[in-house]
This record gives structure tokens, C-alpha cells and sequence, in this order.
């Protein structure tokens, strides 16, 4: 979507998109149970080539990054450092029930 929003309202309007995916917060924590929380955090730190599930911090400075910075970048940062499951993998299921 943001390739098509770039293409029709560029070069007025810079179109950036931040795609966090999961996000270390005491709500996340707190909703999925503790228990899910950390299978899940697990999970996306052992699929990320950086080992790591970003923060509230780390998710602010890349918006901060599009807006002071990147004045000649469009496009999105995937900050879940991860890419999606492919097909054959599969994800917890006690995750998401």
C-alpha cells in the first residue's frame, strides 16, 4: 500500500510506513498472559537474524528517523526483524488461542 500511495502522492507527500510487529510492552504482557507472552517473544527472537523484539523506543526512533532524516527514502522499515513465517513454518499454537 505505501508503494502506491508513494506513486500517487509523490513527490509532494513522502509516504512511510513502520511495520513493528510484536513490541515489548507490559499491555502485550499483561493481554497474552505471561506464559504466551514469553513463547511468543521466543519465537521472534529465534527467527530474527538480530535476535531481538523491538521496544516502544526502538519503534519511536525509526518514526523519528522517517520524519527528521530520511527526506529522500519512501517506502517501510520492518522493525519485527524478522521476516514472515513461510509456509512450512509453524508458530506456536498456544500463542494464539
Amino acid at each position: 500500500m505505501s508503494l502506491s500511495l508513494s506513486r500517487v502522492l509523490g513527490p509532494e507527500i513522502r509516504v512511510n510506513e513502520v511495520c513493528p510487529g510484536l513490541t515489548q510492552t507490559r499491555w502485550n504482557k499483561l493481554g497474552l498472559g505471561k506464559e504466551r507472552y514469553e513463547a511468543l517473544k521466543t519465537f521472534c527472537e529465534d527467527v530474527s537474524p538480530l535476535r531481538l523484539v523491538p521496544t516502544a523506543g526502538d519503534i519511536a526512533d525509526a518514526i523519528l528517523y522517517f520524519i527528521k532524516s530520511a527526506r529522500v527514502i519512501t517506502g517501510g522499515i520492518n522493525l519485527r526483524g524478522w521476516k514472515t513465517p513461510q509456509p512450512d513454518t509453524t508458530i506456536p499454537s498456544l500463542i494464539f488461542y
